[in-house]
């Protein structure tokens, strides 16, 4: 089993979901990725309403936590925030981050704060970017949660990855903010790719140390914003991927082969969050 129990700093080591219908997204995943869950009080609302963060883990395995959830908000929706799964990224010192985010022509859209649930003591700081490209994403330092606890295993995330649409940034645009922000270095990664139109695009691999981070690409497609996209390992990406549709996902990539025998998919849940599957 491959447990987690730190992150060096630069590390991708989170993901969270936010989302409308919570109830309705902890069937979802539950049933295709054989999650459970245990909702932590995160604090109330303007109208002293309980807020809740819930903690998705296999079953049986409540000491593993995987993934969170938290519930999107009317607020939030009005904002402009769809649902969506995002990123966080360990780092040594949040405040550090916040600084060069601003350095280095991001923009920095909350914190540094301090999160404590209810009764608890802090369990980490935690800060969000925009990158100069306009793709959203978390920095986390880590005190009593370390993130992910289980990586790279079915069920657990496997894989980061920045997707930027086709006519817009290039990946080599917002190198410059991650080497400042998370310490990365980049390089090329699988050849060049030729899609339908005849688009070339180089896959950029960031690189944390001697670790891999994540990967870039430019995607074929001016329709989705810039994002990050977190891959969930699974045991069979084309019968998950049938299940998901048949739970009423839609689908946005069908099973695709990427090299060492693998194979991805990129689908949307029902209630509008895309997710990425690989195995």
């Amino acid at each position: 089993m491959p447990e987690m129990t730190s992150y060096a700093h630069g590390v991708p080591c989170w993901a969270d979901l936010a989302t409308p219908d919570t109830d309705a997204a902890k069937a979802f995943y539950g049933e295709l990725f054989g999650w459970e869950s245990f909702d932590s009080l995160a604090g109330h609302d303007a109208e002293g309403n309980p807020l809740y963060y819930t903690m998705f883990h296999p079953a049986g395995d409540e000491n593993h936590p995987v993934a969170a959830m938290m519930q999107l908000s009317p607020d939030m929706a009005q904002q402009g925030m769809p649902p969506t799964w995002s990123t966080y990224v360990s780092v040594d010192d949040i405040e550090v981050a916040v600084e060069a985010a601003g350095e280095a022509g991001g923009q920095v859209l909350m914190g540094p704060m301090d999160v404590t649930p209810v009764d608890e003591p802090t369990v980490g700081r935690m800060a969000s970017f925009m990158d100069p490209a306009g793709a959203y994403i978390n920095a986390w330092e880590p005190r009593e949660h370390i993130g992910a606890s289980l990586m790279f295993e079915p069920g657990s995330l496997c894989w980061f990855e920045l997707n930027l649409p086709h006519g817009g940034s290039q990946v080599a645009d917002v190198v410059p903010f991650y080497s400042a922000v998370f310490g990365w270095e980049a390089k090329d990664g699988l050849e060049q790719i030729e899609d339908a139109d005849g688009i070339y695009t180089n896959y950029t691999m960031f690189m944390a140390g001697e670790a891999m981070a994540g990967g870039g690409l430019v995607i074929p497609t001016d329709e989705a914003p810039p994002h990050w996209a977190a891959y969930f390992m699974v045991e069979n990406c084309e019968a998950t991927y049938a299940k998901a549709l048949e739970m009423g996902a839609t689908s946005v990539v069908p099973p695709t082969d990427i090299p060492d025998e693998q194979r991805f998919a990129v689908l949307i849940d029902t209630q509008g969050a895309v997710f990425w599957i690989a195995g």
